[in-house]
């Protein structure tokens, strides 16, 4: 099923938190919406949806938050543990909106360069000065409000300036007019404005994203897949593929991406000849690379002047690897998840890795 093509479908779809919770006999939206949903959330926080981070209320139409508050929600509220890191879903100059007496429960803004005002509520130690730009993926918060730990995402389209909502309001239609689902707002940003590509068949695809934070999806042949800019996700899907992420930057683009190469031997491309890719704040998270499938991660230059580390030193698991320059081990060009050196499922040689 295709994305929503309209606000109304997307309002639809995003409208309450049980189109999420996997329960089929109580309505779920379509998987391309929940993958949506799942690139949000690990762009924002940077986890996986889980029975621990989800979403706990839906959007405008959520009839069970109505019925227990009396209002209609501004945006979604995702709940996860307290003191989970909040990162930008896109760039722009970070603005006060509520400050309460709580230091633990702030509401802030971050004025969008897709055009928008993201809403981010029940924050505390804010890592940012008010008035300073914030890039896509920097982490500027983490999830206050003990009592009920969770984030508010609301966003407000095409302004700079905050029109209060408190996150709710008794008229729907206001809602409606003065917000727009937050999941809509974050799958423009895919491809510059378009739903992201996707590839079906088993056709040998070549697509490349653009600027902004993009979903590529490959098909059932040996596809290749460049995200370029922004906090992309590759999905190989079946056959060999190359998964292409980064956008190089001799200073570095901040740029997050999520690289998964489903079934086949598939390259995950860290570093090319023209250089090397994830610096300056950048990385890939690699999400299912198997030596026994023959997959490789593609580096630039000497294995030498690398280094395998456990993920743990980087904000990850002790499961997971992360791939840093030797010289430098604070510059990260990639967390391997669920592989470690320690049972042999990732090695830095020619078994897993690519010199380029």
């Amino acid at each position: 099923m295709p994305l929503p093509t309209n606000s109304n479908q997307w309002d639809r779809a995003s409208g309450d938190d049980i189109l999420f919770d996997g329960n089929t006999s109580n309505g779920e939206s379509s998987g391309e919406v929940q993958q949506v949903y799942r690139n949000l959330v690990r762009t924002i926080m940077k986890r996986e949806v889980s029975p621990q981070v989800k979403i706990t209320a839906g959007y405008a139409f959520d009839q069970s938050y109505r019925n227990g508050f009396g209002t209609w929600h501004a945006g979604i509220d995702i709940g996860a543990p307290l003191g989970t890191p909040v990162q930008a879903a896109v760039g722009g100059t970070l603005i006060e909106l509520q400050r309460t007496s709580q230091s633990n429960n702030r509401f802030v803004g971050i004025q969008g360069t897709d055009g928008n005002l993201w809403v981010y509520g029940h924050l505390q130690n804010l890592q940012v000065p008010i008035g300073s730009r914030v890039n896509p993926g920097q982490q500027f918060a983490s999830i206050g409000n003990p009592g009920a730990p969770h984030l508010h995402l609301e966003v407000q389209p095409n302004r700079r300036n905050y029109t209060v909502t408190n996150g709710a309001s008794t008229d729907q239609n206001f809602i409606l007019r003065e917000t727009m689902s937050p999941l809509e707002a974050f799958s423009k940003l895919n491809n510059g404005g378009g739903g992201g590509n996707n590839g079906g068949g088993n056709t040998n695809l070549n697509l490349t994203g653009g600027p902004g934070n993009d979903i590529l999806t490959g098909s059932g042949g040996n596809d290749k897949l460049s995200g370029l800019g922004g906090n992309d996700t590759l999905i190989g899907g079946a056959g060999n593929d190359i998964l292409d992420g980064f956008l190089y930057s001799a200073s570095g683009n901040g740029e997050v991406d999520q690289l998964r190469g489903d079934s086949g031997a598939d390259t995950f491309v860290i570093g090319d000849w023209y250089g090397k890719g994830y610096i300056g704040g950048s990385w890939g998270v690699i999400q299912d690379f198997s030596s026994a499938q023959g997959d490789k991660i593609k580096v630039q230059g000497s294995l030498s002047q690398y280094e395998l580390r456990p993920g743990n030193q980087y904000g990850y698991s002790a499961n997971d690897t992360a791939i840093v320059l030797k010289s430098n081990p604070r510059e990260v060009f990639a967390v391997s998840l669920n592989v470690s050196t320690i049972n042999n499922t990732i090695q830095l040689s020619t078994r897993d890795f690519i010199s380029a």
